[in-house]
């Protein structure tokens, strides 16, 4: 029997089509079961990092819980520490502030004292300093005697003697004064501090301290020329006064003087001696007494 061509084709592709069918169904079923295993392992995998997560938190909140219950004893002996050496904190910081306050006590009671020396100290500084420009600046000198100003002069009459004679002239009639000239020019504009007029006799006849008194030294003016009779009677301010032949004398009206005479610029300093009692006893003896002028002098301290 023959079969039609086209049946025979229509029946071939037929199961052609039914085995791709069968293998496309095979296929997907693989697939299927595939992607389903596929999604189990991920889901088997997915609660087995969960349990692992949950085993690890587990596991750090035991070791959490641990370290807490072990650290908690420490905590405490740290706090019983903290108290305990919280007094001794408080006993050095007592300590501290009463050292600082002591410190500072001292410090207050030391200053007034260190105050006190360094005043002292600037005070001896300053005098020290004051008492070496006077030593330096200052100077002591004999003034010099000019005998052709120098000159006795009794009973009115002018003696040119080379001494002060001063007492009963040689006649017994009258008294004898003594003038005395001292150059003073190297004085000008200078500060006096001290003067002072000293004298050593030559000769001293009788008693004339006891006749006649003390001797009386008076400052005068008579000029640069030699003194003469009308000088006699020369009045003027009186500096010293003694009762005994060798004398060294300071007054303050010695010293007011002599500033007074260098102030007004004079180059002379002139002095007169006479006894107090101004007349003769008549006694039959010579009462006198005799300077050399060399033995006359006037020292002066001053700053030039």
């Amino acid at each position: 029997m023959k079969i039609n061509k086209k049946i025979l084709t229509v029946i071939i592709f037929s199961l052609i089509l039914m085995l791709i069918s069968s293998l496309l169904v095979t296929g997907c079923g693989r697939r299927a079961r595939i992607a389903t295993a596929i999604k189990k392992q991920r889901q088997e995998e997915s609660q087995e990092q969960t349990t692992a997560q949950q085993t690890q938190v587990e596991a750090t909140q035991d070791s959490e819980t641990q370290q807490k219950d072990e650290t908690t004893p420490d905590t405490e002996a740290v706090q019983d520490t903290t108290t305990q050496t919280e007094p001794q904190e408080e006993i050095e910081e007592q300590e501290t502030d009463t050292a600082e306050t002591t410190q500072e006590e001292i410090v207050e009671e030391t200053s007034p004292e260190e105050e006190t020396v360094e005043e002292t100290t600037e005070e001896i500084e300053e005098d020290t300093t004051e008492e070496t420009e006077e030593e330096q600046q200052e100077i002591s000198a004999d003034m010099p005697v000019v005998p052709g100003e120098s000159a006795v002069i009794a009973s009115g009459d002018f003696l040119d003697y080379p001494f002060i004679f001063v007492g009963e002239d040689t006649d017994g009639i009258g008294q004898a004064r003594g003038f005395i000239s001292f150059d003073i020019s190297q004085l000008a504009g200078a500060t006096i501090n001290k003067a002072k007029v000293s004298g050593t006799a030559n000769i001293i006849s009788g008693t004339p301290f006891q006749c006649y008194g003390p001797i009386i030294v008076k400052a005068v003016y008579w000029g640069q020329r030699e003194p003469g009779p009308s000088d006699f009677d020369l009045d003027g301010v009186e500096v010293l006064n003694f009762q005994k032949k060798n004398f060294g004398l300071s007054s303050e009206p010695l010293k007011n003087d002599l500033q007074n005479v260098v102030n007004s610029g004079i180059q002379r300093y002139q002095l007169v001696f006479y006894f107090e009692i101004d007349q003769a006893n008549d006694d039959g003896e010579q009462d006198s007494i005799t300077y050399d002028l060399d033995e006359i002098k006037l020292t002066v301290t001053y700053i030039p």
